[in-house]
């Protein structure tokens, strides 16, 4: 659900996964990594930039928040 309503938002700005140049991840248990990676891998593809993952017991109920930056090419 957070990658498509990123992918929405990168529309609505003219630009796509393709255009990300960086991401972050906020992971309320940095064991779910490892799920979190391969979703991240099939959506951003081959060329995406490395993330950068934070673990963090401050997001509520929320488990995983993502955040990426977009440039317009």
């Amino acid at each position: 659900a957070a990658l498509g309503t990123i992918g929405s938002t990168l529309a609505a700005a003219s630009v796509g996964f393709e255009d990300v140049e960086e991401v972050w991840v906020y992971l309320a248990d940095v064991r779910d990594w490892e799920s979190v990676q391969s979703v991240l891998d099939e959506v951003l593809g081959p060329d995406a930039p490395a993330p950068t993952v934070v673990g963090t017991r401050t997001m509520g109920r929320a488990v995983v928040e993502i955040q990426v930056t977009a440039k317009r090419r």
